[in-house]
């Protein structure tokens, strides 16, 4: 794809200025065209002079070109009368290009008019470009056409503004070189950009030139005010730069799409808004502006402050001209370092004007324990107030085995600080094995978690490990790229054995084979940490690997290490732990092992409970499983998903005497955790997929992904490549192998050709699945061609296909009258259902992408009526899992989401359920909005009278605003 540039456009803009002057690309046009272009700079003017000579070069004309951008007024005026004197005299045809010309006074502008017209009336072309604070020239030559900011922008595709992900109108307003800079398919792609550091300098090169020396004092001051700011009102701005005239806004709104100024004049949003990365690469291209007029920036990073903008506050505070503010971050120094600007602070703290007290004292105690240099606070503030500092400090000390002192904290006022709180009690509910109750805390965490903050990071890592420790399933995108980002920096390394430990669980949890090399690798190297906390984790798991991998004697010592370091942090729930891993070391060494009842009856000691069972003698057993409880030890999944996996015998004889909760659970999960090695499936039957999978030698699978597979063998992708096969077998396999006429074949699949030349390609596609089959099996021949009917078709005896299982299956489980059948239905038509059916390369027809709607609607029927099945029978969890699947298939669906929210409450998650009903309402409210407003487009091309009430998303009669359930 050929990418855009800024001269290609430029040539497009000049070809349609010849156009209307009455010429061709290809001749001159029949009079002199007198051009100007008013414009800020860096906006295309340049590269549209440099189109006009160059088409003038390649026509034979003689081309003049002078770039006035670094001359006086004066002397580019002296220039103007020399140059109009010598084209007067000269024959032939004559194009001259004049680059920035510079804004100048009346007197000299009256000459600079004189000599522009002289040319022009002596027949030369003139192709000059001027900024906007010298458009008095333009004013004094009416016969000039001029060319302004919105007719040198790019035309930009129309976008949707509740798409996610930058629009290529939020990141470039249409200005070429921004465009230019997104390379090849910008134009095409329209959103979802990601830009880049072409982009960044790009931008950096017109926040430069937006504040140039030409302008006046006043506008200076109120453009450097809105790139720091990004976005605000009038009444900011009049703030920043100490008032600005509408005037002003006037000519930056109609000249400057850089700035965002809105018509009514009452704000703006400039490009530096969309990013604060972007303000921070680019603010060294505004130091010659903010030393001019240092108290704009001082003035913006006070309101930044005021609004709770303190990332972007932060940006600023890097200036120089920002300095005399210390007093500032050290008010609101909490705040900066929960954006991680712990450079920032401690500068602050460091300067000899810093004020002292007790505040400065707290922030030195967190930027010590976030950097790991104790020395620079001090430990022990107990007896003074805790603010959301000492919570900063205390979330670091933690790890060191501090335990934070919640009942001295009291309530902080802010939400920053009543999510450190939460964190802290989520430590502490850790710590004493209550996981559940950490997940029911972090759901009502105050305030908006930005996972790029410290708090957000936290309480990010927070919930990850309680869901792992709850029996999830381990996903490397759980904790978000920028909450990891933040902790893995030198700055805060007070705070990445949380990080540390969540990998580790993470690893350890995975399969032997994926995650067993990374996880001793990362507990080797954690066992050197000086953090106790991220000691006692390494050595558990630690053991736990040794205990899969056989080295049982290291197991033991391991564990032994983890009891004595999690005696001394007063973790009582991780010593039982490492109890139960030193007796299951023992019995593996052929030792007697003494695991029992430790008089807590809670998760943990229920599971202890197993493994004793399981490793006494088989005369000495009781019933499978009696003596165990039905209820689910939630808060010990995760030991017990670890002992049920790779521990060879000791597994086996665990998962016989597992009672039918306990498995369901390890089978579900609490998010959605595979099951655990030696436990069959939930449901006692044996997958689905591979039960099909020998009725018929070839079998096609087309959810989530295109495979065939003769005899079991896998065909190589690259042999269906060829000849267009994929899309023609596709067709024919959702065809159910009846009769296909070869002209539908042809308009499928070759809707380029004309049938003759298409009826060939069908039996070149033949030939090319023929040979790919007959190298696994020479005998196989699934295709019938008749040449009287000209049909072409497949033997379905001989081939089976993913889509008609899933189809049985679905129905089936939406029909079903009893829940245990649908339930196991649905269970089953989801594991078949592994992604939207396969998009082949060429659908001409829509034939593929009708069906594959049609799949998805098929596939949110069987989820809702599975997630309805699974609530009522007290299976909640999977009644949960399977509602989201169906809300995530079509969030305006009320059946699923009525589902989900039924689920959650039975779960006891009334704060989510009520979430999700006002989710639904707000998306259902714009549906409704959508829906009407294309009626009204329809009617009124149509003449026709609105109907009665309002449609629901479907069309039909809409329901009410709130979910009721």
């Amino acid at each position: 794809m050929k990418p855009f540039t800024e001269a290609d456009f430029a040539e497009q803009l000049w070809a349609r200025v010849v156009d209307e002057a009455g010429g061709s690309d290809n001749e001159r046009p029949p009079r002199p065209i007198l051009l100007a272009l008013c414009a800020e700079p860096g906006m295309g003017a340049r590269e549209v002079v440099l189109a006009a000579l160059a088409w003038g070069a390649r026509l034979g004309t003689r081309v003049l070109r002078r770039d006035l951008g670094a001359s006086s007024p004066e002397s580019a005026t002296q220039f103007l009368t020399r140059l109009a004197r010598r084209v007067s005299q000269t024959d032939g045809s004559i194009l001259v290009g004049l680059d920035e010309l510079p804004p100048c006074d009346e007197a000299r502008v009256a000459r600079q008019v004189r000599a522009l017209r002289r040319m022009w009336s002596s027949g030369a072309s003139v192709v000059l470009s001027v900024a906007p604070e010298g458009a008095q020239l333009l004013e004094e030559l009416p016969e000039c056409k001029v060319l302004r900011a919105p007719q040198l922008l790019c035309p930009l595709p129309a976008s949707d503004p509740e798409t996610e992900g930058a629009s290529l109108a939020s990141v470039t307003r249409g200005i070429p070189s921004l465009v230019a800079s997104l390379g090849a398919g910008a134009l095409e792609r329209g959103r979802d950009l990601r830009p880049g550091a072409s982009y960044l300098d790009a931008l950096g090169e017109l926040l430069a030139l937006s504040v140039r020396p030409s302008l006046s004092d006043e506008e200076c001051r109120a453009r450097l005010g809105m790139l720091l700011l990004g976005a605000g009102t009038y009444d900011d701005l009049a703030r920043v730069s100490g008032g600005v005239h509408r005037d002003v806004l006037e000519g930056i709104c109609a000249n400057a799409p850089l700035f965002g100024v809105s018509p009514d004049l009452t704000g703006f949003s400039s490009l530096t808004a969309r990013d604060d990365m972007a303000l921070r690469v680019c603010m060294r291209r505004l130091d010659h502006a903010c030393a001019l007029y240092p108290e704009v920036p001082t003035a913006a990073m006070r309101l930044l402050v005021g609004r709770g903008d303190y990332a972007r506050a932060a940006a600023l505070g890097a200036l120089s001209e920002c300095e005399g503010v210390c007093e500032l971050v050290v008010e609101e120094g909490a705040a900066f370092l929960n954006e991680g600007e712990v450079d920032l602070v401690r500068h602050a703290l460091g300067r000899p004007d810093c004020p002292r007290g007790e505040r400065a004292e707290a922030l030195l105690d967190a930027v010590g324990a976030l950097t790991g240099r104790g020395e620079e606070g001090t430990d022990g503030f107990e007896g003074r107030g805790r603010g959301t500092a000492r919570l900063i400090a205390d979330a670091c000390r933690f790890l060191t085995g501090t335990r934070p002192p919640l009942d001295t904290l009291g309530a902080p006022g802010d939400d920053l600080g009543r999510r450190l709180r939460v964190h802290a009690e989520a430590c502490v509910l850790m710590g004493d094995g209550r996981f559940t109750d950490v997940l029911r805390r972090l759901a009502a965490a105050p305030g908006e978690l930005r996972p790029g903050t410290v708090s957000g990071a936290l309480l990010a890592v927070d919930e990850e490990l309680a869901r792992l420790m709850t029996g999830g399933e381990p996903h490397e995108d759980a904790v978000p790229d920028e909450a990891r980002e933040l902790l893995r920096r030198r700055t805060m390394r007070g705070l990445a054995g949380y990080l540390v430990v969540e990998q580790m669980v993470e690893a350890a949890l995975l399969d032997e084979g994926d995650g067993g090399a990374r996880a001793q690798a990362l507990v080797t190297r954690a066992e050197r940490s000086g953090s106790a906390m991220v000691q006692m984790a390494a050595l558990l798991t630690g053991s736990v690997l040794d205990l899969r991998e056989g080295s049982v004697a290291r197991a033991h010592v391991r564990a032994s290490l983890a009891s004595s370091v999690a005696t001394g942090l007063g973790a009582a729930y991780f010593v039982r732990v490492a109890d139960l891993l030193k007796g299951v070391a023992r019995y593996l060494m052929g030792g007697r092992a003494r695991i029992g009842e430790d008089g807590c009856g809670d998760d943990l000691g229920a599971v202890r409970s197993l493994v004793s069972a399981a490793l006494l003698e088989e005369g000495q057993l009781p019933g499978d499983g009696d003596a165990l409880p039905d209820e689910v030890p939630w808060n010990a999944l995760w030991l017990l998903r670890l002992l049920l996996s790779g521990m060879g015998e000791l597994s086996d004889l665990m998962a016989r005497r597992l009672p039918p909760s306990w498995r369901r659970a390890l089978g579900e999960g609490a998010g959605g955790a595979p099951r655990a090695g030696g436990a069959p499936a939930a449901d006692g039957r044996p997958d689905s997929r591979e039960e099909s999978r020998d009725e018929a030698p070839l079998r096609l699978d087309l959810l989530g992904g295109f495979s065939l597979r003769v005899r079991g063998v896998l065909v190589a992708d690259w042999k269906l490549e060829r000849r267009n096969a994929k899309p023609f077998l596709e067709y024919l396999v959702l065809q159910h192998g009846s009769g296909t006429k070869r002209f539908r074949l042809v308009e499928q699949v070759w809707p380029d050709c004309d049938y003759v030349r298409g009826f060939s390609r069908a039996y070149q596609a033949t030939s090319v699945l023929r040979r790919a089959i007959a190298e696994i099996d020479p005998d196989l021949d699934p295709f019938v061609a008749s040449r009287t009917t000209r049909e072409i078709s497949l033997d379905m005896g001989l081939v089976s296909c993913d889509v008609d299982e899933f189809r049985r299956l679905a129905r089936a489980a939406a029909d079903s009258l009893d829940d245990e059948r649908a339930l196991e239905l649905a269970l089953r038509a989801e594991e078949l259902y592994e992604g939207d059916l396969y998009l082949p390369s060429v659908d001409a027809t829509g034939f593929v992408t009708g069906l594959r709607n049609e799949l998805r609607e098929l596939f949110a029927d069987a989820m809702v009526a599975g997630a309805g099945a699974a609530t009522r029978l007290g299976r909640e969890r999977t009644g949960v899992r399977l509602a989201r699947e169906a809300v995530a298939t079509d969030d305006l669906r009320e059946d699923a989401v009525v589902a989900l929210v039924r689920a959650l409450r039975a779960c006891g998650r009334a704060v989510e359920a009520d979430r999700q009903s006002e989710d639904f309402s707000a998306r259902l409210a714009r549906a409704r909005r959508g829906r009407r407003g294309a009626r009204r487009v329809v009617e009124g091309a149509d003449g026709a009278e609105g109907a009665d009430g309002a449609d629901g998303p479907d069309g039909g009669p809409a329901t009410g605003g709130a979910l009721l359930v």
